[in-house]
């Protein structure tokens, strides 16, 4: 398992390789999709830990506000 994610990191490098600019050796179709796929991935999981971030904040600091009001 960890040899498929050190590949996938291996190709999002020679990804981000590329948009700078640079033509690295080894840089097929494949590992260039399989970069953009790891890239759309990391985005997705970032997107889902801030989401869970703003579910918690809400929860656990609005209901408090609401609380008070109620009871004044």
């Amino acid at each position: 398992m960890w040899e498929i994610i050190k590949y996938m990191f291996y190709c999002l490098s020679l990804f981000i390789s590329v948009a700078f600019g640079n033509n690295p050796d080894g840089l097929t179709w494949v590992t260039g999709l399989i970069g953009f796929g790891t890239l759309v991935l990391i985005i997705l999981l970032a997107a889902l830990l801030f989401y869970c971030i703003l579910l918690i904040n809400y929860y656990f600091f609005t209901d408090r506000r609401k609380k008070r009001i109620i009871k004044e």
